[in-house]
């Protein structure tokens, strides 16, 4: 968030699917970036995938204050750089 107006992600859908989220909400604060992954992590997001890896899925954000925002996500398998990946160990799951 580069805004001073802070904003917050509520959801996340990955391929029609809406995720498990590690927190009921990731707050967006400028220039405080939320990571899920590598040694940085601060959030984490879960969802069953059927499709594989080559494959494209969209993600969808929802947020309190701005419109949706959507992405096309190339899904990778969990080799070489991605096996060893640091994931965020959240202390509690909320479940949509």
């Amino acid at each position: 968030n580069w805004s001073d107006q802070a904003d917050a992600i509520t959801g996340i859908n990955i391929g029609g699917i809406s995720a498990t989220l590690s927190a009921p909400k990731f707050d967006l604060l400028k220039n405080k970036p939320v990571i899920f992954a590598g040694e940085s992590a601060n959030a984490d997001v879960f969802t069953p995938l059927t499709q594989g890896a080559g494959q494209r899925v969209p993600v969808v954000f929802t947020f309190e204050k701005a419109s949706p925002v959507t992405l096309d996500a190339l899904i990778v398998e969990n080799l070489e750089w991605y096996k060893d990946l640091l994931r965020y160990q959240p202390s509690e799951v909320v479940t949509p």
